[in-house]
């Protein structure tokens, strides 16, 4: 129990065995992602907008779970300082049954829906839109078994098993990988089933990861553990607690959201070519800022921790070490950009027009990591402060003066296309993490 009990000293490796494990699962899944849209990128560019359409309405839907992850997570790792065990158990089991039943529901109304959202809202070409249904029914069939497995991960890397959930994530990964070359491209004697084997690959890939992470589970191998007097029955004070916390998480992400379909939805009204450009750019993006979400989960489960434990200079020296490992890695990702653009497009589609347009695009996103990365991680310290309603109010903020206020002005008025999209991007990120440092050191902590 002391291990629980107490945060060691920063001089010990407690911070970097956290983070080095977070930083390859993230990696895994990131690349995964990538490497999925290279093998749709070589079908057409339409097949690779479409499903990038499809990937943004399926994270959108993803943000109503980040009230069982991190809202749960912030929960935990304070009862987890506190050596509270059983109570950050509860709140476990009960955001997993919740997630599930609620996963069934979405995913029914997403299975028959999805067409009418699909060929309303955007304005998709017939092979773009044909792709992006067959990905979302597909998915829609797997999400109780892909949401399961996402809320699952998510709170035992928030515990601090970060080793545990790397291994199951570069195992789902690899095996999520090896299937999307069979079933997207027809390789080693798999059917070719294009889009809809994307679809197919995921949902297989978490089926297994699913098996793993639950064996750990109820062996009691991690931290966290569950037990049937969690799970066989709902808690009304732990759901009305979790979803206290939680579903300001969830409407920050839901927000920010919405204001990428928006620009998604600008860029598709300009051309398939601009849509396609602006996924492969929006999937790098992900890859990028995926490594800033480990520091910031690794954030949040030392500084939970150390919250928990009333060791508030310990959080000090967290956000320090964290702030300079974060900013490095920025640093290298801008300068990757800058040089190597020109190589990493290609990557993902082979037509000259396509890579014209998203080289200098990808260029300015070296811009914006820094920004990017530090307003990650200072958003990770508020969280674990209990300081959420401020951030959404601030993320609905930003949402109507930039992605909807401004967006049209630069794309159209002033002609500046989908370099005018990602100047929004970039605005909006510095404009938060000016306001939100401001914010941090009033040192406000609430009771979650």
């Amino acid at each position: 129990m002391k291990a629980l009990q107490e945060i060691p000293p920063l001089a010990q490796p407690r911070t970097i065995k956290t983070i080095i494990p977070l930083v390859f699962d993230f990696a895994g899944i990131t690349l995964m992602w990538n490497f999925e849209a290279v093998l749709l990128g070589h079908l057409s560019a339409n097949v690779l907008a479409g499903v990038g359409i499809a990937s943004q309405i399926i994270l959108g839907i993803a943000t109503i779970f980040l009230t069982f992850i991190l809202g749960a997570t912030i929960i935990i790792t304070r009862c987890l300082g506190a050596n509270q065990r059983e109570e950050a158990n509860q709140i476990l089991g009960q955001s997993l049954v919740t997630a599930f039943i609620l996963s069934i529901l979405i995913g029914i109304v997403l299975y028959f829906f999805s067409p009418f959202i699909l060929k309303n809202l955007f304005a998709l070409e017939a092979e773009a839109g044909a792709s992006a249904i067959d990905y979302t029914k597909n998915i829609a069939f797997f999400l109780p078994v892909i949401v399961v497995n996402f809320v699952l991960m998510g709170l035992i890397r928030g515990s601090g098993d970060t080793f545990q959930v790397m291994v199951v994530s570069v195992f789902t990964s690899a095996v999520n990988a090896f299937l999307a070359v069979g079933f997207i491209m027809g390789a080693m004697g798999f059917p070719l089933m294009g889009p809809k084997g994307a679809g197919y690959a995921m949902g297989i890939a978490n089926c297994l990861g699913l098996v793993v992470n639950l064996r750990a589970l109820f062996s009691k191998k991690t931290r966290l553990s569950i037990a049937w007097r969690n799970i066989n029955k709902i808690d009304l004070a732990a759901l009305k607690r979790l979803f206290k916390v939680g579903w300001p998480n969830t409407a920050e992400v839901a927000i920010w959201t919405v204001g990428l379909l928006i620009l998604a939805g600008f860029a598709s009204r300009i051309s398939a070519l601009v849509l396609a450009a602006h996924q492969i750019v929006l999937r790098i993006q992900y890859l990028i800022a995926m490594l800033y979400q480990a520091f910031a989960i690794g954030n949040m489960s030392l500084s939970g921790f150390a919250l928990g434990a009333k060791n508030k200079e310990a959080m000090k020296r967290i956000k320090l070490k964290l702030r300079v490992i974060a900013g490095g890695f920025a640093a290298f990702f801008a300068l990757v950009l800058l040089l190597f653009a020109h190589k990493i497009i290609p990557c993902f589609t082979p037509e000259t027009e396509l890579i014209r347009i998203a080289v200098p695009v990808l260029r300015f996103l070296a811009l914006i990591q820094l920004p990017r990365a530090f307003d990650i991680l200072i958003l990770s310290d508020l969280r674990v402060r209990g300081d959420l309603l401020w951030i959404v109010k601030i993320t609905a903020m930003n949402l109507f003066i930039f992605e909807i206020g401004l967006a049209s002005t630069f794309t159209y008025l002033l002609n500046f296309g989908l370099m005018g999209l990602w100047a929004i991007i970039g605005l909006d990120e510095s404009t938060k993490i000016i306001i939100h440092s401001i914010r941090l050191r009033r040192g406000v902590v609430k009771t979650v």
